[in-house]
């Protein structure tokens, strides 16, 4: 390194130490856009298995409530006919003691024929605050 006067170097080392550093900062941006990227498909591999674990719950629980509430409704059919065409209720299906399910039935018929359709979906909050709880019967 040449020394031109007192505390001046010459240009050409001054470039040659920002080609050096310009390197490390393009390094240090590639390791860190690395890290990124394994950081998501850890990210996203461990929701994905949440998200399975998640569904496979409600699916056991779609599986084992369901064909008792749709039970429940072939028996109101055969007491009677619903009050008014659709008819929604909330079912509330015991799983254990002090815990129970709560079932969306809604009971329709097409036009005029003496067939209805019954379709059980697992009640929403807004479901329980909208429709009433499922009668007894559909007796008088």
């Amino acid at each position: 390194m040449k020394t031109l006067k007192k505390g001046f170097r010459s240009t050409a080392s001054c470039a040659q130490k920002q080609k050096q550093s310009g390197h490390a900062l393009l390094l240090s941006a590639i390791v860190g856009v690395l890290a990124f990227a394994l950081w998501l498909v850890a990210f996203r591999s461990t929701n994905d298995a949440q998200g399975f674990h998640l569904g496979a719950a409600n699916r056991q629980t779609t599986m084992e409530v369901l064909p008792s509430a749709m039970a429940k409704a072939g028996r109101l059919l055969q007491s009677g006919e619903p009050p008014k065409v659709p008819f929604h209720c909330v079912y509330k299906h015991f799983v254990a003691p002090g815990e129970w399910t709560n079932i969306h039935l809604k009971f329709d018929r097409g036009g005029g024929s003496r067939k209805w359709s019954v379709e059980a979906t697992l009640a929403t909050a807004t479901d329980i605050r909208r429709y009433p709880g499922a009668p007894d019967s559909f007796e008088g």
